[in-house]
C-alpha cells in the first residue's frame, strides 16, 4: 500500500472519530427527570442482581446520610447485603422528582422480597436528594449526570 493512501485512510479515520465524538457530545440531552428516573430503574435492576458496582454508579463521591458517613461505608455496607442467601424481588413506585437547578429530590416507595419464602425484608418510602456532577459518556465524551449525594429511607437494611 502506498505511503499517502495510508495518510488517507488515517485522516479519514481520525475525522470519523472526530465526527462520533461531537456528534455524542451535542446529541440534545434526555430531560432531567427521565435521567434520573432511569438512574433510579438502574439501580433497582442491579440491587435485584445484587450488583454493587452498578449501584454505586449513580452514588456521588461526596455521598453521606444520618446513618452512612461517606460512598465507602455504604459500599461496604450494601456488600454485606448482597453476601445474603437467596434472591430478591425489588419493586419500586414512580418516583416523584422535584428539580431545583442543579439538585433534584425524588421521592418512591421501595420493597424488598425474599425469594423463594417470599418474606418482606423492606417498607418504605425512600427519598434521594440529586446533584448534577461532571460524568462522562462512553468513557471518554464529558457530560453532567445525576448523581445522589444523600438519601432519607426509613431505617437501614433489611429489618
Amino acid at each position: 500500500m502506498k505511503q499517502s493512501s495510508k495518510y488517507l485512510i488515517g485522516l479519514a479515520l481520525g475525522l470519523a472519530l472526530v465526527g462520533i465524538f461531537l456528534f455524542l457530545k451535542y446529541q440534545p440531552p434526555q430531560p432531567d427527570q427521565t435521567q434520573i428516573a432511569a438512574q433510579l430503574e438502574v439501580a433497582r435492576a442491579a440491587g435485584e442482581r445484587r450488583d454493587v458496582g452498578a449501584v454505586m454508579r449513580i452514588i456521588s463521591e461526596g455521598y453521606h446520610d444520618s446513618t452512612v458517613p461517606s460512598p465507602i461505608q455504604l459500599r461496604f455496607l450494601l456488600n454485606k447485603v448482597a453476601q445474603g442467601d437467596g434472591s430478591a424481588k425489588i419493586t419500586q413506585s414512580i418516583p416523584v422528582i422535584a428539580l431545583e437547578g442543579d439538585t433534584a429530590t425524588s421521592t418512591s416507595h421501595l420493597q424488598i422480597v425474599t425469594s423463594p419464602d417470599g418474606r418482606m425484608v423492606y417498607d418504605h418510602d425512600v427519598t434521594m436528594h440529586w446533584r448534577r456532577e461532571d460524568g462522562t459518556k462512553l468513557l471518554v465524551v464529558p457530560i453532567k449526570v445525576w448523581r445522589v449525594v444523600s438519601a432519607d429511607y426509613g431505617g437501614f437494611g433489611f429489618e
